[in-house]
């Protein structure tokens, strides 16, 4: 069948047999592959010949698309498989075969993220196997955020996705329980962030009640003591909290050489008098829906085992409910004189304004000028000496039995 404009130029010469002859030449289109003849139409030898698809003798090729490529007809190649050639349809001086070309592009999968059901957030495009991802998370008055469902990961088609919230917890407020579950389940980083503060209620000695703001320093930091992992939140009290609150002796002495030992007795985190009252004296004066939380943690100090001479520093583990921070958690540096490495620095210590502390009192106050207060850390300057910071909040060296007020720390 020959385009109707065609039919009177020559329809008398080909006879109507689809063979060519000295004034009329055929190209003959096929598919890409060559399997499939589309269309023949015949030419006037040296013309150039008609798109047929634009002449409307046939409609455009097409070729299935692949998971991750796409394929638009973008002309004719002279060969099977070809690339399109702009020459292919022109100066027909012989018979001649054409092909189906096709250009590539990379296969776009199309994912709308909504907040709730018909509240579109936004739309993101994705390859096959890829990982849409929202500009930010959506937010939700009294929820968090949790994920998306079905998942956003590994998208194989067109997908719309949907928010899954998670009601909101306030490290302030919400029950120890809640948290702790928080926390166990590795979620903690979802829920709260460092420095938020919290207070807690409780009981000194005397039977005061008194109130203590506790701050997170640090999330998902402190090794578990079951090797299980990481602990959800690292607790800090915010002031430094009196021994006179829950000493039921003398007041203790911190890591370093006993006074009035001889030169090779030394005291270490592990051993030291600190450590066992407020294991046996603060503890239990806290509330028991919090202590029924709290996690062991593994803490690494120091240990000299040398004299007063030579000293020879050596790393000291201990497993604690309840500790008091090295001077490395708190500034990022070793001691000096130890090398050793004594855990991580907190996130929230992130300069001395941050360390500055002040004592809270038995009546509950905290006073409103800077203490100088101890660490764990054990420090080689001289007999009897730990690390401290300072009022200003740089590290100090002082003498163990000399600061009686601490920080006091806990994991949940």
């Amino acid at each position: 069948i020959l385009p109707k404009d065609m039919a009177s130029e020559i329809g008398g010469i080909t006879g109507g047999s689809g063979n060519s002859s000295d004034l009329v030449k055929y190209v003959t289109f096929m598919s890409e592959d060559g399997t499939t003849e589309l269309f023949k139409m015949p030419v006037l030898s040296g013309d150039n010949c008609k798109e047929p698809i634009s002449h409307g003798d046939i409609t455009t090729p097409t070729k299935e698309s692949t998971n991750t490529t796409n394929y638009a007809h973008n002309g004719w190649a002279l060969a099977s498989g070809g690339s399109a050639d702009s020459s292919a349809l022109k100066n027909v001086t012989e018979d001649r075969i054409v092909y189906a070309s096709f250009a590539e592009s990379v296969r776009y999968y199309t994912v709308n993220f909504y907040t709730e059901v018909g509240a579109l957030y936004e739309t993101v495009q994705v390859t096959y196997g890829g990982t849409a991802t929202p500009s930010k998370n959506p937010e939700k008055s009294g929820y968090i955020f949790d994920s998306w469902s079905p998942s956003n990961k590994n998208i194989t088609t067109n997908t719309d996705c949907y928010a899954v919230w998670m009601e909101g917890l306030d490290f302030a407020t919400s029950p120890w329980a809640d948290i702790a579950r928080v926390c166990e389940a590795g979620e903690a980083s979802k829920y709260f962030k460092v420095g938020d503060v919290r207070e807690v209620t409780w009981t000194n000695k005397s039977g005061v009640i008194i109130t203590t703001q506790f701050q997170i320093v640090g999330i998902d930091h402190d090794n578990l003591a079951d090797g299980s992992g990481k602990a959800g939140l690292s607790i800090m009290s915010v002031p430094l909290i009196d021994t006179e609150n829950y000493v039921k002796t003398a007041n203790p002495a911190l890591p370093g050489r006993v006074v009035g030992s001889s030169a090779g007795i030394h005291n270490a985190w592990s051993t030291c008098d600190a450590r066992t009252v407020i294991a046996n004296d603060f503890y239990p004066l806290l509330p028991s829906d919090l202590t029924s939380h709290i996690k062991e943690v593994t803490k690494i100090s120091t240990k000299d085992t040398g004299n007063i001479v030579a000293h020879t520093y050596v790393s000291d583990e201990s497993t604690d409910k309840v500790w008091i921070p090295s001077i490395t958690e708190m500034t990022g540096s070793n001691c000096e004189y130890a090398k050793i490495p004594q855990g991580i620095k907190y996130p929230i210590f992130v300069d001395n304004a941050a360390r500055i502390k002040y004592e809270q009192g038995t009546d509950g106050a905290v006073g409103a000028t800077a203490q100088e207060y101890g660490t764990r850390s054990l420090s080689g300057y001289a007999a009897g000496m730990i690390y401290s910071i300072k009022n200003t909040g740089g590290s100090n060296n002082q003498g163990s039995q000399t600061i009686y007020k601490f920080p006091i720390g806990f994991c949940i």
